[in-house]
């Protein structure tokens, strides 16, 4: 997967032309979609230069994003694991935190301590991107001063059945609090309102 370039996929430049992004009424994202079925997806999203794609997760999902063309910068959290060692100072800042936290009431979105386990500029010639149920699971994902493209693998699919939970389903979350150099605290949230997508044909080889 390392090797894949925009020509795998017949990919229309057009869309790498800043003037694309600038037209009217234009989505600050374009979605593909290359293949779907109920085990995987696979697409490639398009992000106009400057553009963020907000903080989200993949709920017990398994990931991998290869940029295919310009270059974004990645930002990449693991949950803070419970039952990992961790020193006194931090600690006392964490409860501190929780207390305040607490004393205005119990939140009914998530609300949970992270690491902070990428954060990388990546373009074409670089790795991919891999996450997991429980490393690197959230992520937020910027274009530099182009537009850029990056094509995605997620299995199972957004919208399958968790058992016993239900459908995984998308959600979204902020930095709440900075409580050392790599550790945040998240909070979840709405589906930010500058976050949406048109969508363009996909127009390379057939996968079946």
């Amino acid at each position: 997967m390392d090797r894949l370039k925009a020509e795998n996929f017949s990919f229309d430049h057009t869309l790498d032309d800043p003037a694309t992004w600038k037209k009217p009424n234009k989505a600050p994202c374009t979605y593909i979609e290359v293949f779907q079925n109920s085990l995987v997806n696979m697409s490639i999203f398009v992000l106009k230069p400057g553009f963020r794609m907000p903080l989200h997760d993949h709920p017990h999902m398994y990931g991998l994003l290869k940029v295919i063309s310009g270059a974004v910068r990645i930002r990449s959290f693991t949950e803070y694991p419970v039952t990992e060692s961790i020193n006194a100072i931090d600690f006392a800042i964490r409860v501190k935190h929780e207390a305040a936290r607490l004393t205005q009431g119990i939140h009914k979105r998530r609300r949970f301590f992270a690491k902070i386990s990428q954060d990388n500029v990546c373009h074409e010639n670089s790795d991919t991107c891999v996450l997991t149920p429980t490393i690197s699971n959230y992520h937020e994902i910027e274009a530099l001063n182009m537009p850029a493209a990056f094509f995605d693998i997620l299995s199972p699919p957004y919208d399958t059945l968790i058992e016993e939970v239900g459908p995984r389903r998308c959600r979204y979350y902020y930095v709440a609090n900075e409580i050392s150099t790599n550790v945040v605290e998240l909070q979840e949230t709405s589906v930010p309102e500058c976050f949406y997508c048109d969508q363009a044909p996909y127009l390379g080889p057939v996968l079946v």
